[in-house]
C-alpha cells in the first residue's frame, strides 16, 4: 500500500496526541514529524526489509519522505510499527521530562513488540 506523508504525520500526531489548533504551537513541526518518519523507516527497514518490498527481484530501503506530500510505500501491516517507532523518536527528544522519557520508552516497547 502507498500512504502519503500528511497521512503519517497526522497518525503520528495521534501517538503522541500533539493536536494541530490555531494559535496555539505544536508540540512538534511537520519537519521534525517526517525526520523521525525518515529514522523510524531506516530502522525499521534493516530489522524487517520486508515490510517494504514492492518488487520480489530487488530489495531496497525506499527514498526519504522530503515533503509531506511525498508517499511511502510499505505493507499495511507495518504501518502502526512504524508509528510506534517515529513516536518513540519524537517522545525522546522531549527526555528531559520524566512524563516524555515514560511515553517514548512506551511507544518503543510497542514498535519492538508488534514487529
Amino acid at each position: 500500500m502507498s500512504i502519503t506523508g500528511t497521512k503519517l504525520i497526522d497518525l503520528i500526531r495521534g501517538f503522541v496526541v500533539d493536536q494541530v489548533v490555531t494559535g496555539r504551537t505544536n508540540l512538534f513541526t511537520d519537519a521534525l514529524i517526517i525526520d523521525a518518519i525518515n529514522y523510524a523507516k531506516h530502522e525499521f527497514f534493516g530489522l524487517r526489509p520486508d515490510v517494504f518490498i514492492t518488487n520480489m527481484s530487488s530489495v531496497s530501503e525506499p527514498t526519504d519522505l522530503s515533503t509531506a506530500s511525498d508517499t511511502l510505500t510499505i505493507e499495511s501491516w507495518g504501518v502502526t510499527p512504524l508509528c510506534y517507532k517515529a513516536a518513540s523518536i519524537l517522545l525522546s527528544q522531549k527526555s528531559k521530562d520524566e512524563f516524555y522519557r515514560k511515553a517514548a520508552d512506551e511507544m518503543l516497547a510497542k514498535f519492538n513488540g508488534s514487529i
